[in-house]
């Protein structure tokens, strides 16, 4: 684990995974703590676009091991 936020884009970008949401669902079930955040940017062509970031923290991390 690297403790980097992610999102869905850069998971399915990095691992070909688009159902993100039910698979950090699925992980959250097992007990392990995601934290999340809506992060809202402005595309190139002006459009607004809204999305969740996903991260564990470092004591959530440490504390799986």
């Amino acid at each position: 684990m690297k403790g980097r936020k992610v999102s869905r884009l850069s998971i399915f970008t990095e691992t070909g995974n688009m159902k993100a949401p039910a698979r950090i669902s699925e992980i959250r079930s097992m007990g392990y703590v995601i934290d999340d955040e809506f992060v809202s940017r402005t595309t190139y062509s002006g459009r607004k676009s809204k999305f969740k970031k996903y991260w564990m923290t470092p004591e959530n991390i440490a504390s799986m091991q």
